[in-house]
């Protein structure tokens, strides 16, 4: 994942690159799940991540922390 989008999703402040680095939420999303097989303790989870509920979960939660930093 990028630096920058690691912060942002931890809702953290990146400086003065917040007025350069405005990723949309489907960058966020992809850079994310990228990540997630590497996150994730049980290959279960991963294939939930892929396939059902988690996913749509995950994206509840990029959503709400971007609406936060709006």
């Amino acid at each position: 994942m990028k630096p920058a989008n690691i912060e942002l999703l931890m809702g953290h402040s990146i400086g003065i690159s917040d007025s350069y680095n405005r990723p949309t939420e489907k960058e966020l999303l992809e850079d994310y799940l990228k990540a997630v097989s590497l996150l994730t303790i049980n290959q279960h989870k991963v294939d939930r991540v892929r396939y059902g509920n988690l996913f749509l979960f995950h994206l509840f939660i990029l959503q709400s922390i971007l609406y936060k930093r709006i």
